[in-house]
């Protein structure tokens, strides 16, 4: 299974603040901005954009799969729809 994770990385005397993805080998990486070109979008949907374009330069996106993310803090991780691996639902027994 593919994932993604994507970082805020806070702006620096030199820098504006970034958004990081990374892959779960951490062998790839890309990093946008977080301002200039992306200022209308929310912080979310720059983590969204951050993690798509890195899926696009891997060649990881089909005709039916997408990204779906969920936030952890300032970081998000994100995986395929199309993964194998699903969770069961848990039902207590009352």
């Amino acid at each position: 299974m593919q994932a993604i994770k994507t970082k805020y990385l806070a702006p620096t005397s030199t820098r504006p603040g970034r958004v990081k993805a990374t892959t779960g080998s951490a062998f790839q990486s890309l990093t946008v901005s977080v301002h200039s070109e992306n200022d209308s979008l929310s912080r979310e949907e720059v983590h969204a954009y951050a993690a798509s374009k890195l899926a696009q330069r891997l060649g990881w996106y089909t005709k039916t799969n997408y990204l779906i993310g969920g936030g952890v803090g300032n970081d998000a991780v994100w995986v395929f729809s199309d993964s194998e691996l699903i969770a069961p639902k848990w039902e207590e027994n009352t």
